[in-house]
């Protein structure tokens, strides 16, 4: 089984969130939540997949036009991460579990976009 998407949205970096980062946390999860639920899935907020890919490989690809260092790249995707596992798109996102690759691409300024790819492993 593979999910493959674009959402035409940057999800925010852990520098940019600065010291109000519990409550911009919060607020973030629940955007992201909504967003793959709504985007990808095509279902209300609390519809969930029947069956997570219950060992998956994510392909995750940040295209904007400012390079992230790697670990704020990776952290990027930890709203979007958390929002596939609750939405059950995927069943856990611990290592021994889910397989993670984060890239990033180079695009126009204010054409920021996010390529999730989803996979059977």
């Amino acid at each position: 089984m593979t999910i493959d998407f674009e959402i035409i949205e940057l999800p925010s970096m852990p520098n940019a969130m600065g010291k109000a980062s519990f409550w911009y946390g919060q607020a973030e999860r629940k955007k992201w939540r909504k967003i793959i639920a709504l985007h990808k899935l095509g279902k209300p907020y609390e519809a969930r997949i029947a069956m997570p890919v219950q060992n998956s490989k994510l392909t995750l690809v940040r295209c904007s036009s400012r390079e992230p260092d790697l670990d704020n790249l990776y952290a990027s995707f930890k709203f979007v991460i958390d929002a596939l596992k609750f939405n059950g798109v995927i069943a856990d996102d611990k290592p021994s579990v889910c397989k993670m690759e984060c890239r990033w691409e180079k695009a126009k300024q204010k054409s920021g976009m996010i390529r999730v790819k989803v996979e059977s492993a």
